[in-house]
């Protein structure tokens, strides 16, 4: 079992998908989304450009493109999971008027 001491930002944790590179994809409740590969954890938050860091759903598309849903919208990871920029992630919400 991992925690806070192995990388996790949040214990609260839900969806879980291990994406066609086996890479292990695990949403947080208020932590962000992390990457759990080769031993290692890398967390993506709203730094990141995510608009929220509860997530609710994981998935990958044909083209083996992430997307991650949250309460505000759906977003697409553009790089497959290398650290990206807060340009790294197209997002589908409506904003607020």
């Amino acid at each position: 079992m991992f925690s806070s001491e192995d990388g996790l930002p949040d214990r609260n944790i839900y969806p879980i998908y291990q994406d066609r590179a086996d890479a292990i994809w695990i949403g947080t409740w208020n932590g962000g989304l992390v990457r759990f590969s080769h031993g290692k954890f890398i967390t993506f938050s709203t730094a990141d450009g995510l608009i929220s860091n509860r997530i609710q759903s994981i998935g990958e598309d044909r083209d083996g493109v992430l997307w991650v849903a949250t309460s505000p919208g759906l977003q697409r990871m553009l790089n497959g999971g290398s650290r990206p920029s807060t340009q790294g992630w197209t997002s589908y919400h409506r904003k607020k008027s």
